[in-house]
């Protein structure tokens, strides 16, 4: 099950909801650039691909893994099979002479639309009636999008991770990835049209993220850690961050967890490692209540995930 099925179920909706207090987002901001197509999925999805391009300029030094588009292929057979393979040659090809002249183009466009067709293609698996079609108009929403984006708030001081990933943590709910990782800010990216905007599932997502983080820490940046998440809404060029985790609503129980943690941690560490990756959090240079804290965290995120897997908890 995908973490984004996971944390849409009703059951686990309830469990954040009892043992979180969740910060508020509001976005009032008129929109920026509203859409002139229906098809906000896949201009959403090749929007992920172009800010990714967009943040890894900024960031020449950002760590990023495969695209997910780039498996489309694996899907498809004879002629589409040929194009796609063109595609993501091409969009190689584009990104690098974005990085090169700093001038997003109609081309780069272009080419992360059909990424995001092959994208939709691995992820549902069904090849879609349009697929390779690409409306002229959402090449100019892609453009428009571009322009209001926000360009200091992705300016990393330290680190910056592109779809980031979180090991093997990741893997136990079907390979879920993020969106942008900036510094300690982890961003979801949403190109809604609404601009007074609901956060529901997707605050929910982000909280799944950071306990996967918990769990497994950020593949590529081993010393990265959350400790604010944010929602930016691509239309009005808005970004609301808040600090993550608030404190705790109530006390669940917890029994099994730290046993499950060193479990996996041990299946999954790399030989080398003295320090278990999800339990417990080092207090070296931690106080008493700040170590508490830490390990309450670890321990809560650990209780999460697991309880929405059923694996062994109580």
């Amino acid at each position: 099950m995908s973490l984004t099925s996971l944390v849409a179920l009703p059951e686990a909706a309830a469990r954040i909801r009892r043992h979180f207090r969740k910060p508020r987002f509001r976005f009032m901001r008129p929109l920026l650039a509203s859409p002139q197509t229906e098809n906000h999925a896949l201009v959403g999805t090749a929007f992920d691909y172009m800010l990714r391009f967009l943040v890894g300029r900024l960031n020449p030094t950002a760590v990023s893994h495969s695209w997910l588009a780039e498996a489309g292929s694996r899907f498809l057979r004879g002629e589409n099979r040929h194009a796609a393979e063109r595609w993501v040659k091409e969009a190689v090809r584009q990104e690098a002479a974005y990085r090169a002249s700093g001038q997003p183009t109609g081309d780069l466009f272009l080419s992360c639309l059909r990424l995001a067709h092959l994208d939709m293609v691995c992820r549902s698996g069904i090849i879609a009636e349009f697929f390779g079609i690409v409306d002229a108009r959402d090449v100019e929403d892609m453009r428009c999008l571009t322009t209001v984006v926000p360009w200091d708030h992705f300016r990393a001081q330290e680190v910056c991770v592109l779809n980031p990933c979180f090991g093997w943590a990741s893997e136990r709910v079907g390979g879920a990835d993020a969106d942008i990782l900036v510094d300690d800010t982890l961003i979801e990216l949403k190109t809604t049209k609404e601009a007074s905007f609901s956060v529901g599932n997707a605050l929910d997502q982000l909280i799944g993220y950071w306990a996967l983080s918990e769990l497994a820490g950020v593949d590529g940046a081993p010393n990265a850690r959350i400790r604010q998440i944010g929602i930016y809404l691509a239309c009005s060029g808005g970004l609301r961050c808040r600090v993550w985790p608030p404190p705790w609503k109530g006390r669940p129980s917890y029994r099994g967890c730290e046993a499950i943690s060193n479990r996996e941690s041990r299946k999954h560490r790399p030989r080398k490692s003295r320090q278990p990756i999800g339990w417990p959090c080092s207090g070296r240079l931690m106080n008493g209540g700040q170590e508490r804290d830490a390990r309450l965290a670890r321990c809560k995120s650990v209780w999460w995930v697991c309880a929405g897997h059923g694996i062994g908890t109580s």
